[in-house]
C-alpha cells in the first residue's frame, strides 16, 4: 500500500509504553498477512491509515518473535522469574546486536580482504568513503546474501 501525505498529516510521535505488554506491541508490529497477528491498530495514524510499528525503528519485536512468548520470558526474566523491565530488555538486545554487528563486520573484512574497501563504500557530498560503523557493515553484508 502506498499513501500520499503532506508533512502536516504526520502527527508528533506518540508516547508509548509497552513495558507491561510486549504482546500488544507484537500485535501492532506489522501488517504481514502471513503472520495473521496485525490487529489494524496503531497509535500512529497518517491520513486515516494505521502505521505498523515495524516501520518505526526497534529490534525488540524481532527478538520477541525469535522465540515463543514463554521462551522469550525465560531469556528476559530475572532469576526469580520476574520479567525484566522493557528498558533492561532493550539494553540487552542492543548490546547483543552490537556484539553481533562487530563480529559480522570483522568477518566481512577478513573474507573480502582487499575487496572490502571497494565493496563497503558510500557516497556523501560527491566523495566516496569506506564504511566504518559495524552496524552499517553488518547490514550491508547481510544483504549480500552470504551464508553467516
Amino acid at each position: 500500500m502506498t499513501i500520499t501525505y503532506a508533512d502536516v498529516d504526520v502527527p508528533p510521535p506518540p508516547r508509548l509504553s509497552f513495558s507491561c505488554d510486549i504482546s500488544a506491541m507484537n500485535r501492532m508490529w506489522d501488517d504481514d498477512a502471513d503472520l495473521a497477528i496485525w490487529d489494524h491498530s496503531s497509535p500512529l495514524v497518517i491520513v486515516g491509515v494505521s502505521i505498523p510499528v515495524s516501520y518505526w525503528k526497534l529490534n525488540l519485536i524481532q527478538q520477541y518473535r525469535k522465540y515463543a512468548p514463554e521462551q522469550f520470558w525465560l531469556v528476559f526474566s530475572k532469576e526469580d522469574g520476574q520479567k525484566q523491565p522493557l528498558s533492561v530488555i532493550i539494553r540487552q538486545i542492543r548490546s547483543s546486536r552490537k556484539v553481533l554487528d562487530q563480529s559480522i563486520a570483522n568477518l566481512a573484512r577478513h573474507e573480502l580482504g582487499t575487496r572490502f574497501e571497494e565493496t563497503f563504500t558510500y557516497r556523501k557530498g560527491g566523495k566516496y568513503y569506506v564504511c566504518q560503523k559495524a552496524s552499517s557493515i553488518a547490514r550491508l553484508y547481510e544483504k549480500m546474501d552470504v551464508d553467516l
